[in-house]
C-alpha cells in the first residue's frame, strides 16, 4: 500500500496549498504553524503574532512550572475584547534555548460573522429572560457571561450569554445553563448543570463503621473557639433547610459529636475533614487549591435530601434516606468539591462528552483523595455512603451499574453524564494501574489536561490529546496514555486511527509501521480531518481525500483483498466488508441500500469499504453500536500490533505474503467484546509467529 500514493500525495500537498479559510471556522494550532513559520521563528514575536492574531486577542491566563521545569502558559483567545468560546492556546517553554512550542485550537474569521461586539440585549435583560423560564421564586450564585461562539450545527459565530444560576427548591435543587443569542434571546442550548452526587470527633456510619479524627484520621481543622471556619475551609450546618447559611458551626471545645442522622455518627466532621483534605491535596500535588474562593461545605441540606451538588459557588450535602447514607464520604466530597475546579478552569459544560468528561474528573478526584489519604483506593464512586449497592459507580468496569457505558462507541449524545463518564474513569483506572502508573500519576496528568488543554466543548478524543500532552510534560509513558484511551474506544485525534481505520477498511489487517508513516505524514501535510466520519464525508468535496482514498482503494494489495463483482453488481464487495470491518454477514436491506448507493453514484466502489465503517461510526442506532465497538477494538488491537512490530526482523518479517496473512488472521479474532489491553500478549505471541514462520 506504501508505493502506490506517492505521486497522488505530491498532488494533494500542492491541491491543500490552495485551500483558505472564508468563514469563522475552528483550526487546530498545529495545522496552521506552517503559515506563521517565520513569526514562530522570532523570538521577539508575540504569542498572538506566531497565530496570525493581535496582541489584544489573546489574554494570559495563567502558567504552572512542572518539577522538571517546564513553564506551560494557558491563553484565553478573546474577539473585540470579548472571550472565544471552546478555543485554548498553551505555550510550552522549557530550559533549553529552543523556541516554545505552542498547541490548541483557535477560532479564525470571526469578522465576517460578527460585525459588532456590541450586544443588543443587556447581560441583565438575559439574566431575567433566563430566570422566566425556570418558575422558581428564589435564585442564588447568578452567573452571566458573554462570549463568541462557533455553532457546530450553522457553522457560524455569534455572540452568546452562558448564563447560570442556583435555584434552590426544597428536595429538587437545580442549577439551570442557557447559552443565549445575545441578540434575539434566542435560547441555543439549554441544560442542568447541577453536578450531584484540630478537634476530635466521630465519622463515618454504619456501613463504613465508626472511626475518629485526631486518631483513625488527622484531627478537625477548627479555628480557636472550635469554629468550624480555618480560612481555607468554612463548614455550615443547614439544619434540613436549602436557605443559604453564612455562619460556620460552632461546637464546644475540644470534641464535636453533633449530630447522629440516618446511621451516620457525625456527617458535620466527615465534611470538615474530608473538604479540608480535598484543598490539602490540591496544594501539596499542584501548588494550587481546587477552587479560588474560601470553601463552602453546606451539611444537612435539605429534608432527606439523597444527593450532593457543587451549586456555582458552594458545596451542599444531603443526610440520604434510603439509597444512601450522609453523602460526605471522603470520594464525595473531593468528588463535588472538583466540579469546582473544572468551573474554573476547562469549564467542561455539562453534557455530552464535556458532560462526560467534568462527571469523571470529579470521579478520579475523589479515587486521588482516597490515595492521598491511605495510599490506596478502590476505584469505585460512593461505595462508603451507598445503602442498595455496593457502590454508586465502578470505574475498573463502569457497566457494572447497570448503566454507564466503559466504550466511547456505546455513548450516544443524549446519554446522562453520570453514565457517559464511564468511558473516562474506564480509561483512567486502567491508565493508574499500568506498570509504572500510580493513581497520583494518572490524576497528574488529567489535572494537568483540564487546567491547560480541555476547552468548554472538548470531545472525548480532543480531551484525550490533552492527556496525552500532559504526560510528555512530565515525562510520563506517553504510549501507556494511548493505550488507556485505545481499550475505550478513545483516541487523539492523530492521523495514525484514521490511518489504521482505512488499513482495516481496505486490507484487513493492521498497518506496518512504514506504511503507517507515509499515510500519516501525507494526511499532516495535506490537513485532512482527522475523523473517518469528517473525511469520509469529506470524499466527494475534498480533492486531497479523494486522492488518498482511491490510492489505496486502487493499490495492488486492496484490489486482491476486496472481492470484484459482475458489473452492475456490488454484492460480494458489500458482504465481504460488513465481515471484514463488523465481523459479521450482511443483512439484506444494508446489501442493498449501498448496491443502490454506488449504483446511484452516491457512493463509488472506491469509497465504499471507508463510507460502510463511517456510517456505522455514525449511526444513533442501538443495532450500529455493536458495529462501532468492533470497528473501535479492531484499530485499537491494530495500533498496538504496528506499535510492538519495532525491531528490523519484526518489519521485515510482517510485510511477506504470509506475515500480512497472520495480521489478518489475528483482527478476524477481534470482537466487540474484546479487552485490548488484556489481548496484548496475543498480538506479541502472533508478532512472534510472524518472525518464526514467515
Amino acid at each position: 500500500m506504501q508505493a502506490t500514493l506517492k505521486k497522488g500525495a505530491v498532488w494533494v500537498a500542492l491541491a491543500f496549498g490552495t485551500t483558505g479559510v472564508q468563514a469563522a471556522s475552528r483550526v487546530d494550532i498545529d495545522t496552521i504553524a506552517p503559515k506563521y513559520s517565520a513569526a514562530l521563528a522570532k523570538s521577539s514575536a508575540t504569542t498572538a503574532e506566531k497565530l496570525g492574531l493581535g496582541n489584544s486577542d489573546l489574554k494570559a491566563l495563567y502558567s504552572q512550572t512542572l518539577p522538571n521545569g517546564k513553564v506551560l502558559t494557558r491563553y484565553q483567545q478573546l474577539y473585540r475584547g470579548i472571550p472565544v468560546l471552546n478555543s485554548n492556546v498553551v505555550e510550552h517553554r522549557d530550559n533549553s534555548k529552543a523556541a516554545p512550542s505552542l498547541t490548541g485550537a483557535i477560532i479564525q474569521g470571526l469578522a465576517s460573522d460578527v460585525p459588532t461586539a456590541t450586544p443588543q440585549l443587556s447581560s441583565s435583560a438575559i439574566l431575567n429572560l433566563a430566570k422566566s423560564k425556570v418558575p422558581k421564586a428564589k435564585f442564588e450564585e447568578e452567573q452571566v457571561q458573554l462570549y463568541v461562539h462557533l455553532d457546530e450545527k450553522s457553522k457560524s459565530a455569534r455572540l452568546v450569554y452562558l448564563v447560570s444560576f442556583f435555584a434552590p427548591n426544597g428536595n429538587q435543587p437545580s442549577r439551570p445553563f442557557f447559552l443565549m443569542d445575545a441578540n434575539t434571546g434566542e435560547v441555543v442550548k439549554q441544560w442542568d448543570g447541577l453536578a450531584r452526587v484540630n478537634a476530635t470527633g466521630p465519622g463515618g456510619n454504619s456501613k463504613t463503621g465508626q472511626y475518629e479524627f485526631g486518631v483513625n484520621y488527622g484531627p478537625l481543622d477548627v479555628s480557636s473557639n472550635c469554629a468550624m471556619d480555618n480560612g481555607t475551609i468554612k463548614t455550615v450546618d443547614q439544619n434540613n433547610g436549602t436557605a443559604n447559611v453564612s455562619t460556620a458551626f460552632q461546637f464546644n471545645c475540644p470534641r464535636n459529636t453533633y449530630r447522629a442522622v440516618n446511621g451516620a455518627f457525625a456527617p458535620m466532621n466527615d465534611a470538615h475533614f474530608f473538604g479540608n483534605a480535598t484543598v490539602k491535596m490540591y496544594r501539596d500535588w499542584f501548588g494550587v487549591g481546587p477552587i479560588q474562593q474560601q470553601l463552602v461545605m453546606r451539611v444537612h441540606y435539605g429534608q432527606n435530601y439523597e444527593g450532593a451538588g457543587w451549586t456555582g459557588g458552594t458545596t451542599i450535602f444531603g443526610d440520604g434516606l434510603n439509597q444512601f447514607y450522609p453523602l460526605v464520604s471522603a470520594d464525595v466530597i473531593a468528588h463535588e468539591v472538583s466540579h469546582g475546579f473544572t468551573e474554573q478552569n476547562s469549564k467542561l459544560l455539562y453534557f455530552a462528552h464535556s458532560g462526560g468528561m467534568n462527571e469523571a474528573f470529579s470521579d478520579m478526584a475523589g479515587e486521588a483523595l482516597e490515595y492521598y489519604l491511605k495510599g490506596t483506593n478502590d476505584f469505585k464512586s460512593g461505595a462508603a455512603i451507598t445503602k442498595t449497592t455496593d457502590a454508586l459507580r465502578y470505574m475498573y468496569n463502569p457497566p457494572l451499574d447497570g448503566n454507564s457505558k466503559d466504550n466511547a462507541a456505546n455513548v450516544s449524545p443524549f446519554d446522562n453524564v453520570h453514565y457517559s463518564s464511564g468511558v473516562y474513569n474506564k480509561a483512567f483506572y486502567l491508565l493508574a494501574t499500568s506498570p509504572g502508573w500510580n493513581t497520583r500519576k494518572a490524576f497528574e496528568v488529567m489535572f494537568d489536561a483540564n487546567r491547560l488543554y480541555w476547552t468548554e466543548l472538548s470531545t472525548f478524543n480532543e480531551g484525550a490529546c490533552g492527556v496525552e500532552q500532559a504526560a510528555s510534560n512530565r515525562g510520563y509513558n506517553v504510549s501507556q496514555v494511548s493505550t488507556a484511551f485505545n481499550a475505550v474506544g478513545v483516541n487523539c485525534d492523530n492521523y495514525k486511527w484514521l490511518a489504521e481505520q482505512l488499513y482495516l477498511a481496505y486490507t484487513g489487517r493492521p498497518g506496518d509501521p512504514g506504511g503507517l508513516k507515509y499515510w500519516t505524514d501525507n494526511m499532516a501535510a495535506a490537513g485532512v480531518p482527522k475523523t473517518l466520519v469528517e473525511f469520509a464525508a469529506a470524499y466527494s468535496s475534498n480533492p486531497s481525500v479523494k486522492s488518498i482514498v482511491d490510492g489505496i482503494a486502487l493499490s495492488t494489495e486492496a484490489q486482491a483483498f476486496l472481492p470484484s463483482d459482475p458489473a452492475g453488481s456490488h454484492y460480494q464487495l458489500i458482504g465481504a466488508v460488513f465481515q471484514n470491518e463488523f465481523g459479521r454477514g450482511i443483512d439484506s436491506s444494508n446489501n442493498g441500500i449501498w448496491n443502490h448507493r454506488i449504483n446511484s453514484g452516491e457512493s463509488t466502489r472506491q469509497s465504499a469499504p471507508m463510507k460502510i465503517m463511517a456510517d456505522a461510526l455514525a449511526s444513533p442506532y442501538a443495532e450500529r453500536k455493536n458495529d462501532a465497538l468492533t470497528v473501535g477494538k479492531k484499530v485499537g488491537v491494530s495500533l498496538r500490533f504496528t506499535e510492538h512490530v519495532n525491531e528490523p526482523a519484526e518489519i521485515s518479517s510482517y510485510i511477506t505474503p504470509v506475515g500480512l496473512s497472520k495480521g489478518r488472521n489475528l483482527l478476524k479474532t477481534v470482537t466487540s467484546a474484546t479487552q485490548v489491553q488484556a489481548f496484548i500478549p496475543t498480538i506479541d505471541a502472533t508478532i512472534a509467529d510472524i518472525v518464526a514462520n514467515h
